[in-house]
């Protein structure tokens, strides 16, 4: 039910701008990594989408469950880029018959979900991935799918800021350490 919620709340910012796929027939429902389909039609640019939506973590158990959904998405999104490709009527099948014989001549492939929390492991950079919240932003200041393209191909995420290192220094009897710590300063002053 929250993947619902979540596509309703994309639906709603995403659907000023763009088309997104609706009244699917029950086999378009269950395709794994293919919740939602949104076309830009001036462009000839779709974006197939895999949602995920998960509870705040409470335990390490919580952050190892949501790598291996992640894990799960990305290879879901292997299995949509096949079907993609082979189909192509895509457009007619999820948009209508005004779309026949119009062949997509960009598409991406990502998960979109609403929880910044795992350890990352077998992700490679840069990752199909983006928050639900940086794709709305993406989404609502551009009259383009491109920003997200381009987000999507940066291990940054197009995030604006810039990487400094700060170091904690400790002394022990005569050996000094010096551990980096790294922060991001996103524009605005916050420090991630």
């Amino acid at each position: 039910m929250f993947e619902i919620e979540q596509k309703n709340r994309l639906k709603e910012i995403v659907e000023e701008r763009f088309l997104v796929a609706k009244n699917l027939t029950k086999e378009q429902k269950i395709r794994p990594a293919m919740d939602m389909l949104v076309y830009d039609k001036n462009n000839n640019h779709l974006q197939v989408l895999e949602l995920k939506y998960k509870i705040p973590v409470d335990s390490e158990r919580d952050i190892t469950n949501l790598d291996e959904m992640l894990e799960k998405a990305y290879t879901q999104l292997e299995w949509a880029k096949k079907y993609v490709d082979g189909h192509d009527d895509i457009l007619e099948e999820y948009f209508g018959t005004e779309y026949t014989g119009i062949i997509p001549k960009e598409v991406d492939y990502f998960v979109v979900t609403n929880y910044a929390i795992g350890t990352g492991t077998n992700c490679q950079l840069p990752s199909p991935i983006l928050l639900e919240e940086h794709y709305l932003q993406l989404m609502q200041k551009n009259t383009r799918m491109q920003h997200v393209h381009k987000a999507l191909k940066d291990k940054k995420k197009c995030i604006v800021g810039e990487i400094k290192k700060r170091y904690d220094r400790y002394n022990l009897v005569d050996f000094k350490i010096k551990i980096p710590e790294t922060l991001m300063v996103v524009k605005g002053g916050n420090m991630i």
